[in-house]
């Protein structure tokens, strides 16, 4: 059986702050067979990828040998096996119960393209796009078939705005991007 979601991340010589982030996908309100994750090993040199084959069995370690930038998620969403693929961050996390209510959400509204993440900085401010209707790199689940429509993330960015493309493109194929507690 497929998972229904796909988390996937990337992280380069982050062990400790990835390690937490894990431990708390792991946490997040689904069934251990529902959902799938990815992670991208920028070239750590700080012992990440046997720290988290240690601790984490489960996750799928993609290890490419060199930093990729943030766009080394495409590495992970090319292989990821769900129906809804969840980008985070290597440092942001899903709250108990906010994917499944994605989830909900994409079931709802067929012509929903991505769920944006309501994203809460430490300091308790709230983060945000810039641009109406563009997605957060760090909290954003997408309908696999919206990326299979509109492409993965620009392989010509390595880090900042490969959103705005992504978000631009979706929009431009017809797929609604929406904010969500």
């Amino acid at each position: 059986m497929l998972p229904k979601v796909s988390f996937v991340l990337c992280s380069m010589n982050r062990r400790e702050v990835v390690l937490a982030t894990l431990a708390r996908v792991f946490a997040c309100g689904l069934r251990a067979d529902d959902f799938d994750v990815w992670l991208v090993d920028n070239a750590s040199t700080d012992g990440t990828v046997d720290a988290v084959i240690r601790q984490f069995p489960a996750v799928n370690l993609i290890v490419p040998g060199r930093n990729l930038g943030d766009v080394a998620r495409n590495r992970a969403m090319e292989r990821a096996r769900g129906e809804y693929i969840v980008m985070l961050d290597d440092d942001s996390y899903p709250m108990p119960g906010s994917v499944a209510r994605m989830v909900q959400h994409f079931e709802r509204d067929p012509d929903l393209g991505a769920a944006v993440f309501t994203v809460m900085l430490p300091d308790g401010r709230e983060e945000s796009s810039a641009y109406p209707n563009v997605f957060i790199g760090c909290g954003t689940g997408f309908r696999r078939s919206a990326l299979e429509n509109s492409g993965l993330l620009p392989t010509d960015f390595f880090m900042q705005a490969e959103e705005y493309d992504l978000s631009l493109r979706l929009l431009d194929a017809g797929w609604k991007i929406e904010r969500f507690d």
